[in-house]
């Protein structure tokens, strides 16, 4: 399982990369990361499309128009395939396809179903980011926390003046003159196509991440009852948080209505929490972790620090579309 820290560590240095102009660096990162993506989430995750639009925006800024062109095509043939024909990542990723292949002077009929995905293995390591076509199995939707550093309508932050100018810089083509004429007025350029352009953004770190950890603690103190109660009162905060959390964060960027079910994970933390319930009333294992029984109003806290970080996380990520950790 790929790490999260090290992800965004990814994410955030590329994104640096690339607004300092160094689109080789942005393109290595992006696809180490993409490629620790692919491994995790299988080669139909949307965060993996994401990432793939943003690689192929770096290729294209250092000149590497082939292995830009191919991970457009991959980006949208993942969105093709994984939602439907109308959604707006459909149409942006072949918008954004449609203008590279204009902008560059390329075929764009054909079908990026008949791209293959598996890349030319003469490319350079930084953008060999194969992996077995086919469909997401559910027990490897991971739970991996990716970053998505825009929507796929967003290509990443990269000179947008120049893109400006390179496609105001191709007039129309005209049929030659059969002889020569008097030196004739250059034609009004036309209006170039503005290229989405991703904000700065900074990695959100919200303090969120070890609201479990910081409240357990608090609960160990303050808590009025025998200190044995209140220490398995904490350790069953902090199990049921871990549980809540890692369902939550199995995308940072896509809320949990839009990724659907994972079963096998729900199951999993399911009978987590069982076993949690069960080991003050199983006399062996109380004696053995010193548990004793909660009380409804101790289930209450419990509820209430495992759940806030879950819920304002899936709000922002719905409302604001942003990368939010639970």
């Amino acid at each position: 399982m790929a790490d999260p820290v090290s992800l965004a560590s990814l994410f955030d240095a590329a994104e640096q990369a690339a607004l300092g102009g160094d689109f080789a660096t942005a393109a290595r990162l992006l696809g180490e990361a993409a490629r620790a993506q692919e491994a995790a989430l299988g080669p139909d995750h949307l965060d993996l499309a994401n990432t793939l639009n943003n690689l192929a925006v770096a290729h294209e800024r250092c000149g590497q128009l082939d292995a830009a062109e191919r991970e457009y095509r991959r980006a949208h043939a993942i969105a093709a395939r994984t939602l439907p024909a109308d959604d707006p990542l459909v149409t942006t990723s072949a918008q954004n396809l449609r203008d590279f292949c204009d902008a560059n002077g390329r075929p764009v009929d054909v079908p990026p179903s008949a791209m293959s995905l598996a890349p030319d293995s003469s490319e350079p390591a930084t953008i060999v980011l194969s992996g077995p076509p086919g469909g997401l199995d559910a027990s490897k939707q991971a739970d991996v926390p990716t970053q998505k550093i825009e929507p796929l309508a967003i290509r990443l932050a990269a000179e947008p003046e120049k893109s400006a100018t390179r496609r105001e810089s191709r007039p129309p083509a005209t049929a030659p003159d059969p002889a020569p004429k008097p030196a004739p007025v250059a034609p009004a350029p036309r209006a170039a196509a503005p290229t989405p352009v991703a904000p700065r953004r900074r990695l959100p770190i919200p303090l969120l991440v070890a609201l479990g950890a910081v409240a357990a603690l608090v609960i160990m103190v303050t808590h009025p009852g025998p200190p044995e109660h209140a220490r398995w009162l904490a350790y069953t905060t902090l199990v049921c948080a871990q549980v809540v959390r890692a369902y939550s964060n199995r995308s940072l960027t896509i809320p949990l209505h839009r990724l659907g079910r994972n079963t096998f994970l729900l199951l999993t933390g399911l009978v987590v929490l069982a076993i949690q319930i069960a080991i003050p009333y199983l006399p062996p294992f109380a004696e053995a972790f010193h548990a004793t029984p909660l009380e409804p109003d101790d289930w209450a806290i419990v509820a209430l620090v495992a759940l806030a970080p879950a819920v304002l996380a899936e709000v922002m990520r719905t409302a604001r579309g942003r990368l939010w950790i639970a």
